[in-house]
């Protein structure tokens, strides 16, 4: 099964405008994820977001379900490669491009590739 999970604008934007490395939600893009910071909740995942208690039961349901996550070159670079973690911790990631990078980060704890 395939499945996918972001937060994104009604326009299809994941991101405001302006999104870089040292700003990766771009300008005013933080908006879209304010959701995973207004609760009490800690994620299992990723304890820094604390969300509502039903909305951190679910994110984690979904989240535990994953093998693998499928990302873009782009969005890649602008998350600094995740520090060599993944954006899912314990899942393997795979990056589609058209251009292999020069330098590949070392794989952090706990993660695949």
């Amino acid at each position: 099964m395939v499945t996918t999970g972001l937060s994104t604008s009604l326009d299809g934007f994941i991101a405001g405008a302006d999104d870089s490395p040292e700003l990766p939600l771009g300008v005013g893009g933080g908006r879209l994820f304010e959701w995973f910071r207004d609760g009490d909740t800690p994620s299992r995942y990723y304890p820094s977001i604390r969300m509502s208690a039903v909305s951190a039961r679910f994110f984690d349901e979904f989240a535990g379900r994953n093998g693998a996550v499928i990302t873009g070159r782009r969005t890649h670079d602008i998350a600094n490669a995740w520090g060599g973690r993944g954006p899912l911790p314990g899942a393997s990631l795979f990056v589609v491009t058209h251009r292999v990078p020069d330098a590949v980060p070392p794989v952090g704890p706990g993660s695949r590739r």
